[in-house]
């Protein structure tokens, strides 16, 4: 029986949906973050050239971000087995001004933004693989009762949300819901972009209503795909395998709370158990889209500063906002993107996201070679979960970048010929060198002796 097949049987929608959403909040208030995982190693790792330095790759990171952010934490994983050196971190999760001031480690959760795409591409490929669909498989036979799917809507696949092809335009005409279902039901019914002159979404009817896109199939980031895909799993479950839950999300269609409330409950659990579970992530039944793990007063802080402060005459080390690292400058707080979830707003630290990936390359959660069809994309270079490849020294190494409430993460894939190495990097600034790859890149090809 599958792991998720009896995830509502037999409870009633208000006590399900009560114990699906309390029980974290429990939680969340009394769960240490466990410690970093895992010891350091030395030799040769079992690359096929033996001239991987993961000591010197872990100083080049902490050199390229200390001082410019006002904390990260990064892990490495190397055919499996963590690298671990010191705390795998630097800087501040909260500041004095935000006491209890708090050090920056890799176990330390943020909001990883659109590194959650990642975990929502496989989730959605081993649903469809399980239920010998392929992702050429239509979204529109996925929704609720009550949406009715446009004609432009109904030639969208699952691999064209995924690989940002789909044209789905996201309307906005919920301001309120900033993503939820209704802005979904938007994005089923209101069609696609199929035209050819972008101005028609830009500057009419209504401007200003539309998050303008590009037409189907052509690359355009889209949120909004990955939106659509929070609402189709749960349905495409279960219509293929969970009677109980499609009739427990029909009898919440009535009320729009209620339903809103539902699909994203159980798009959450389809990822806890489907994706973090077989990665082997410790807190896999407690991974939220929202501040989770810690006591409220120990939760990540961001650090943006609003505005460049000018520079004076004797400022020679002046550098703009996005630059600056103000410890008597309060931080803000994590947002709460559980009910539009699907694009991003996982709280995970840089140990439980390089995890993900790294059991991903150990066929844990999808067969590999449906890992290599993701990288690969279309044959366009449009990848679904990544944002792309990049030519290394040793191989090619994607990666997917984030920003999310307030802070930027990347992860990372460096394959290649013997290479098997994966890494996670968070800080709690955005605007960071994290979000550029090609440090990475250029980082990781330096590290080999």
């Amino acid at each position: 029986m599958k792991t998720f097949l009896n995830f509502f049987t037999g409870i009633a929608l208000t006590t399900s949906l009560l114990l699906a959403t309390t029980s974290c909040d429990r939680f969340d208030n009394i769960q240490p973050e466990p410690k970093p995982q895992g010891q350091a190693r030395v030799g040769d790792f079992g690359f096929a050239n033996s001239g991987f330095d993961p000591a010197l790759f872990a100083q080049k990171i902490e050199a390229q971000l200390t001082g410019k952010v006002p904390g990260f934490g990064y892990r490495i994983i190397i055919n499996g087995q963590p690298y671990t050196k010191g705390v795998n971190g630097g800087g501040k999760s909260r500041f004095m001004i935000d006491a209890p001031e708090r050090n920056y480690t890799s176990g330390v959760r943020q909001d990883i933004g659109s590194c959650s795409k990642l975990m929502t591409a496989l989730l959605v490929i081993k649903v469809l693989e399980r239920n010998s669909l392929s992702i050429e498989e239509k979204v529109w036979k996925y929704c609720p009762s009550y949406f009715k799917p446009s004609a432009d809507f109904k030639k969208v696949t699952f691999r064209d949300l995924l690989a940002h092809t789909s044209g789905v335009i996201k309307h906005g005409n919920h301001p309120d819901t900033k993503g939820q279902l209704a802005d979904m039901q938007d994005c089923y019914e209101n069609g696609i972009y199929d035209a050819t002159d972008i101005n028609t979404i830009v500057n009419g009817p209504l401007p200003g209503k539309y998050l303008a896109t590009k037409p189907f199939g052509q690359y355009a980031y889209s949120n909004a795909g990955y939106g659509v895909c929070r609402v189709a799993l749960p349905y495409l479950v279960a219509i293929k395998e969970n009677p109980e839950l499609l009739q427990t999300l029909k009898n919440a269609e009535g009320n729009y709370d209620q339903i809103n409330l539902a699909v994203a409950t159980a798009f959450r659990s389809l990822l806890r158990t489907e994706v973090f579970l077989p990665a082997g992530l410790t807190w896999h039944n407690y991974i939220d889209l929202k501040a989770w793990g810690s006591p409220i007063n120990e939760l990540t802080k961001y650090y943006n500063p609003s505005s460049p402060q000018p520079p004076t005459s004797d400022d020679d080390d002046w550098e703009p906002a996005s630059n600056i690292v103000n410890p008597n400058l309060a931080g803000s707080n994590n947002g709460n993107s559980f009910l539009a979830s699907g694009s991003g707003g996982l709280y995970m630290n840089a140990d439980e996201v390089a995890q993900v990936v790294a059991a991903m390359r150990a066929n844990k959660i999808v067969k590999y070679e449906i890992v290599e069809l993701m990288k690969l994309g279309d044959g366009k270079g449009n990848q679904m979960g990544f944002d792309n490849g990049t030519a290394g020294k040793h191989g090619t190494y994607y990666h997917k970048n984030g920003s999310g409430s307030g802070g930027n993460a990347v992860l990372l894939d460096f394959d290649g010929a013997g290479v098997n190495v994966q890494v996670a990097i968070t800080t709690n600034k955005k605007g960071t060198d994290v979000s550029n790859t090609y440090i990475w890149t250029k980082l990781f090809d330096e590290s080999w002796r």
